[in-house]
């Protein structure tokens, strides 16, 4: 897996300040380039032309907002010295979009090995979390790069564990394999979750025998299976997490939207939505 770019998304909060700490983590394993990215909405005025009446930018306004939120920006960059220290840092404002599409004002060749970081509080009600979803979730569903996301309340130290949960139903060899070698830059232990909602021997032999045949195509014998037993894909995996002290989840995601999302959903959203004790590395297929 090969990153260049890390766009930390910054709004000054404690789960944002949380993200730029282990973004920065990610940016000095890969050698990659920071970016403290802030959106927010510029001011607009209405003026008359012509006899009809139009919005138009308050530029003196908006230019006044800039000054001060670079320096915001410089400010947050100055109290994280430590973490960033060796590390090449821009600052970025992105105007009038909204946060989980940030990456439409960022050029396509700084998008090629790139990933996006942000923080999450998780789902404050059935609206925000289940039904509108996150911005963490939105932005799993719509970025066209990989995304690390970080619960307010998870601090980032070392990156010991990475587990990736699959039932192995899909040829995503190429998706986990971006896992593995995610683990392996931090020198971390690789594990693979399998959640057994019905208790099928069967499927327990399946996933065994499918495990074996990733061991031997990463040519790594250390890498652990844990199979649990539990109704819930999502709470399965949350559960298996916490028990094995796992300090990252990396997952598979379609992306879907629109009907086939309201249908199918996303367990990689629900799971970054609900987890508290962990990050979610999001990865997509790459096109």
């Amino acid at each position: 897996m090969k990153i260049e770019h890390v766009y930390i998304l910054v709004d000054f909060s404690q789960a944002s300040l949380n993200a730029l700490r282990y973004g920065a983590l990610i940016a000095k394993q890969f050698n990659a380039t920071v970016h403290l990215v802030h959106v927010y909405e510029r001011p607009y005025i209405t003026i008359a032309q012509s006899g009809v009446w139009n919005l138009a930018v308050d530029e003196e306004q908006d230019a006044a907002i800039r000054h001060q939120l670079y320096q915001q920006l410089a400010e947050v960059a100055k109290q994280n010295k430590k973490h960033l220290q060796g590390l090449t840092v821009y600052e970025k404002l992105i105007a009038d979009l909204p946060p989980y599409k940030f990456y439409e004002d960022i050029k396509e060749d700084k998008l090629t090995h790139a990933i996006a970081v942000c923080g999450t509080t998780g789902a404050t009600g059935i609206f925000h979390g289940e039904l509108l979803g996150t911005t963490a979730a939105r932005l799993i569903r719509y970025a066209p790069i990989p995304v690390f996301v970080v619960p307010v309340d998870t601090m980032a130290t070392r990156i010991k564990h990475v587990a990736y949960p699959t039932n192995f139903q899909e040829d995503t060899f190429p998706i986990l394999k971006r896992a593995y070698d995610f683990a392996k830059a931090f020198k971390a232990e690789f594990s693979i979750i399998a959640i057994n909602r019905k208790e099928d021997a069967e499927f327990n032999r399946y996933v065994t025998e499918r495990f074996k045949e990733t061991q031997e195509l990463l040519g790594d014998s250390k890498i652990r299976l844990y199979i649990y037993s539990h109704p819930s894909v999502v709470e399965g995996i949350i559960e298996t997490v916490i028990v094995k002290q796992v300090d990252v989840v990396a997952m598979f995601t379609h992306g879907r939207t629109g009907l086939a999302h309201l249908i199918k959903g996303s367990i990689t959203e629900q799971v970054a939505t609900h987890l508290r004790v962990a990050p979610i590395l999001a990865l997509k297929e790459i096109r």
